[in-house]
């Protein structure tokens, strides 16, 4: 594989890791957001009652509050019914917790005993007090609610957490194993083709790289061997052609010595036959 589609390869995969990344922490977030709505509304579901008490036990004193008390408690059945089957008004989803569930049924079990007590107390004072201590019997049961709610949004901090340090070594992992990769096939094979080429420099033209990859270093390591062979072949040639040059500078010598030797010997035949004539 070439560098280039290799560190496209790479950084596709890193943006899907962290397309990937992204989108856990946001499904988690979102859950731990709507885990929040849910002990909101638990706990809300207690305030409401008590503020309904008391205003009945102010409409007694002379304070008009039925309206108030009538929209409380209908907002009350909003939530209790939204808390278990969902109601996008509040932002709340259907409930899949067990528990929650059936502690909820119970909770609802005791809206409908308070509701029965309020409808008694409104029109008679004598009932306030057993409407206080249905407040009190209703706010138990919801605060088991709110705890079971709680703990499901601690385990979805906890499976966020989980999955972020998941996340973290997985991406350590990946980046030593790109690390390596870079090491084993770009750092070792270039720094091994800078080793060859200083000793090329120094005039070894026996070398040769062993680089056994299509990549673009396999491709330089290559060019360099071709190179390195020209060169050889080239400088094969001027010394064969400089051998012959001597040779025939050889042959040219001995052929002129033995001319002059002959020239000689033609001198001292001259030179016998003039003295005795």
């Amino acid at each position: 594989m070439k560098i280039a589609t290799a560190l496209r390869v790479l950084v596709a995969v890193l943006f899907i890791f962290a397309l990937i990344n992204l989108f856990i922490a946001y499904s988690q977030l979102s859950k731990m957001e709507t885990n929040a709505r849910e002990i909101y509304y638990t706990g809300k579901q207690i305030e409401l009652v008590h503020r309904i008490a008391k205003l009945v036990y102010m409409k007694h004193n002379g304070y008009d509050s039925d309206k108030e008390i009538q929209r409380l408690t209908a907002l009350m059945d909003k939530i209790i019914i939204g808390l278990v089957n969902g109601d996008k008004d509040l932002g709340l989803p259907r409930a899949t917790n067990q528990k929650f569930i059936v502690k909820m049924k119970e909770v609802e079990n005791e809206w409908s005993k308070f509701k029965d007590v309020l409808l008694k107390a409104k029109e008679d004072q004598a009932f306030v007090k057993e409407l206080f201590e249905r407040s009190e019997s209703f706010s138990k049961v919801a605060g088991e609610s709110v705890i079971i709610a709680s703990h499901a949004a601690e385990s979805a901090v906890g499976a966020l957490k989980f999955s972020q340090v998941a996340i973290f070594l997985l991406g350590l992992v990946f980046l030593v194993f790109i690390w390596l990769l870079s090491t084993q096939k770009i750092s070792k094979p270039l720094s091994q083709l800078s080793e060859k080429f200083q000793e090329i420099a120094k005039g070894d033209l026996t070398i040769r790289v062993d680089v056994k990859s299509n990549n673009e270093i396999g491709l330089l390591a290559n060019s360099m061997n071709k190179m390195v062979h020209s060169l050889n072949s080239m400088i094969n040639t001027i010394l064969t052609a400089a051998n012959r040059v001597i040779s025939a500078v050889d042959i040219a010598k001995d052929s002129a010595e033995k001319t002059l030797e002959g020239a000689k010997n033609q001198l001292v035949r001259i030179q016998q036959i003039a003295t005795a004539s």
